[in-house]
């Protein structure tokens, strides 16, 4: 086989493991884990259920990797922030800029909607309910340590800053669950939502 042959291929393949994952994703985050399957994901994209299964053995397995994808990217996020130039606000700013958006749009949303599964439903895969619980804790960790600088630094008012760090995440984690379509609301930017920790009036 050529090597164009072989890159053609690895292509190919790589092209429809993307596709049946982005698939599952909007499956998952309608309908959750245990309502979808995988015909369903086979349908959404547009493949036999037979090649579906040929890339992803179960769709705990392709639960499982979307949850990691998530993860991997959104605390990627947590830590370019934290290592960012500028002042602890500045990189409070920089974290919750990047995130809002993606809250309630396209498959930003959708990632958010299926790592609220992970966090919160009992029917996710052992290996994921594993993977969320010893890598959760450095989103709050991140978020934490930027709010006691800022608060160090006269930029965020005085509350305990994990309380502060949790009401921040649930907001946003709260965009994502309301932001269906047809519901009429007025979605906060980045800058609303900071005045709740602002210690500016």
């Amino acid at each position: 086989m050529s090597p164009r042959t072989v890159e053609n291929t690895n292509r190919i393949k790589d092209e429809r493991r993307a596709k049946i994952l982005m698939a599952a994703l909007r499956v998952f985050a309608e309908k959750g884990l245990q309502a979808s399957k995988m015909s369903e994901i086979a349908s959404q994209a547009g493949m036999s259920n037979g090649l579906a299964y040929h890339y992803f053995e179960s769709k705990e397995a392709l639960f499982h990797e979307l949850a990691t994808i998530a993860m991997d990217t959104s605390l990627g996020a947590y830590r370019a922030a934290a290592a960012a130039p500028g002042s602890a606000f500045d990189k409070i700013r920089s974290l919750v800029s990047g995130i809002v958006p993606s809250a309630y749009r396209g498959e930003g949303r959708l990632f958010f909607l299926l790592m609220i599964q992970a966090f919160t439903f009992r029917d996710i895969p052992e290996t994921t309910r594993v993977m969320v619980a010893e890598r959760s804790p450095e989103y709050s960790s991140i978020l934490t340590s930027l709010i006691r600088r800022a608060q160090a630094d006269g930029d965020v008012r005085a509350a305990d800053p994990a309380m502060l760090a949790a009401s921040l995440t649930a907001m946003i984690q709260g965009l994502a669950v309301i932001s269906t379509p047809g519901y009429d609301i007025a979605f906060p930017d980045a800058e609303t939502i900071l005045r709740l920790i602002s210690a500016q009036k």
